[in-house]
């Protein structure tokens, strides 16, 4: 196989316009129904390199340099460790990069809070988006305010972000803990009304509820339908292929500034085929196309 440099190529970039600095996050939980997401991102590490920085309509990657800062490790286990640990290593990147873009990779759902809350401590007030099948809506789940399933109330009450301008797609499993937690989003959108109404729609919907503010994005891989994300801890059938999921971030991002991204979830050991960490690394390699044009795309 030809031998790529890591990041579809672009870790050898010398110099550019606009950076973006990875970070691998393999924290995982103790409560998950099937475990693996630790290992993650090593997983969607390797695939990004079988590919060149070309997107998918066939234009080279350019003026963007991916610089990989490596995994976050904590010396302390809990779940207020892991916080600290994911908290500091963003805030840090982002002090000594002060205009790049930052793509963590996690690792479970719990990793996004602090991230996402150092990205908006760095930049400012931002709107949130979530594609994800469920919720993530509990206050507390099986005695932890910080697993994986209370990524929004945390985001909340300790992240500084506001319901108002939280946005939630692709949802379609769901708890009664989690139901009244639900009217207090700014916007929540089904799978089923997704597929109905389409991805151009949804981004306008999206731009309206978040007033235009810059967005961070979290991607749970299992918004994927299972047929596209076997690998992951909690499928869900009848979600959005991967297409759907292309077109919707395509679409946000011609709209609204996005600042930071995390994608998670992603459990390579449950399914050895490779399809989910393969569908998480071209997600990554478009949406590195769409932060090297994004300046020419919200001006279009």
């Amino acid at each position: 196989m030809r031998e790529i440099p890591a990041w579809f190529g672009l870790t050898a970039v010398e110099s550019a316009d606009r950076e973006v600095v990875v970070i691998g996050c393999p924290f995982e939980g103790g409560d998950a129904y099937r475990k693996g997401s630790s290992e993650g991102p090593a997983a969607i590490r390797a695939w990004a390199k079988t590919s060149q920085a070309v997107t998918e309509d066939g234009n080279f990657i350019e003026g963007l340099r991916v610089i990989d800062a490596g995994d976050v490790s904590s010396a302390d286990d809990s779940s207020e460790g892991r916080w600290a640990a994911l908290g500091a290593a963003a805030a840090n990147v982002l002090q000594q990069h002060p205009e790049a873009f930052l793509l963590s990779l996690g690792g479970d759902h719990g990793v996004t809070p602090p991230l996402a809350a150092a990205v908006r401590e760095a930049r400012g007030d931002l709107g949130f988006l979530i594609l994800d099948a469920h919720p993530d809506a509990f206050d507390i789940y099986d005695g932890d305010p910080l697993a994986h399933a209370c990524v929004l109330p945390r985001l909340w009450d300790r992240g500084g972000y506001d319901p108002d301008t939280s946005c939630l797609v692709g949802v379609r499993s769901y708890a009664s803990e989690e139901i009244d937690t639900l009217q207090e989003f700014g916007l929540v959108v089904s799978a089923q009304r997704w597929e109905g109404e389409g991805s151009v729609m949804l981004a306008d919907d999206i731009l309206r509820v978040t007033g235009g503010r810059p967005l961070y994005v979290s991607l749970d891989i299992d918004v994927l339908d299972p047929a596209c994300a076997p690998a992951t801890g909690y499928p869900v059938a009848g979600g959005p292929n991967t297409r759907r999921v292309l077109e919707l971030l395509r679409a946000v991002w011609r709209r609204q500034p996005v600042v930071g991204m995390d994608l998670v979830e992603v459990a390579p050991a449950i399914e050895p085929s490779g399809i989910t960490e393969s569908a998480a690394a071209h997600i990554c390699l478009q949406v590195l196309g769409h932060i090297a044009r994004q300046d020419s795309a919200l001006s279009a």
